[in-house]
């Protein structure tokens, strides 16, 4: 059921496999930190970080093969720390007090894990060119934190938003695949259509004035949509063994991602203690990740 590897036609695979290292950027929203200085400092896309992707196929007739696999990226951290001499201004430092502040850092991290099982029927069966279809059930958690932290002549505060996200839904997607001789040219899409369990949490201190901590949570259910496109350009080594080399584009709708949703909370924190809720459970977010990967296939014969 793979056409990575010469001569690998579904009738002589008993078994497949494919390990990558994926080399992932994701853009989730963006923050506006605020004026510092006159420039606009906000945080966006991270740093491209480690992953990895594993994907196990079981032939169960010459044009059938379920597949299972799995994506994940376990720590995803990122930060900076502005010095400004007591000239921080923004509205999530200090609750909005931020005239004094001396030094703020913004720290982000995140972790994915992507679960798949999908059943592929080959289209066209025999050597040569591929054309599959697959269809399954896609499983995503996301979590994200981004928590901003500023240090005055009141003392330290913190803000901090915390956003975890399930995806579940059903998945429906194609592969073309054309060999030639050692090198073979695979293109691939995917769309799944589910539903998005969210929890989004707010927390932060107000030292410098004397108040209570304020920590919230919402939770949330949204129609969610998840869209994929990718290349693997692949090369035989050995009859079993190919090297593989991609690229690949994953996006969720109907997510709540740490930065956006703390962005929506101005009003919480400008207006604490008045208001002491949540004013926005901020499932409206898209997260689009992004990269390359390199790895191996195996097929056993």
């Amino acid at each position: 059921m793979t056409a990575a590897l010469v001569g690998a036609t579904p009738a002589e695979a008993q078994l497949y496999s494919q390990r990558d290292l994926m080399f992932l950027s994701r853009k989730s929203g963006t923050f506006d930190f605020g004026t510092i200085g006159g420039n606009a400092v906000s945080a966006e896309s991270s740093d491209t970080e480690l992953g990895y992707r594993s994907l196990y196929g079981l032939p169960l007739n010459d044009t059938v093969a379920v597949e299972a696999s799995y994506l994940g990226v376990w720590d995803w951290p990122e930060s900076r720390t502005i010095v400004g001499g007591g000239s921080i201004v923004s509205d999530f430092t200090a609750s909005g007090h931020g005239d004094s502040n001396v030094s703020t850092t913004l720290r982000q991290d995140a972790s994915l894990h992507n679960v798949e099982l999908n059943l592929r029927h080959n289209l066209r069966n025999g050597e040569g060119d591929q054309l599959d279809v697959l269809f399954g059930l896609n499983y995503t958690r996301f979590n994200e934190q981004f928590q901003i932290e500023s240090t005055s002549i009141f003392g330290s505060d913190y803000t901090s938003s915390d956003t975890s996200n399930d995806f579940f839904g059903p998945q429906l997607g194609i592969q073309s695949a054309h060999q030639l001789g050692f090198f073979g040219l695979q293109l691939h899409g995917m769309t799944a259509i589910g539903g998005n369990s969210s929890r989004s949490q707010l927390r932060f201190t107000d030292t410098g004035h004397g108040n209570p901590a304020f920590d919230d949570t919402a939770d949330a259910s949204e129609f969610s949509v998840m869209l994929r496109g990718g290349v693997t350009g692949t090369a035989q080594l050995t009859e079993r063994w190919a090297l593989r080399a991609g690229y690949l584009v994953q996006a969720y709708s109907g997510f709540s991602l740490a930065g956006e949703f703390l962005s929506a909370q101005n009003a919480t924190v400008q207006s604490f203690p008045a208001y002491q809720s949540i004013s926005d459970s901020g499932t409206n977010s898209t997260l689009i990740l992004h990269g390359g990967f390199l790895g191996l296939e195996y097929v056993l014969r």
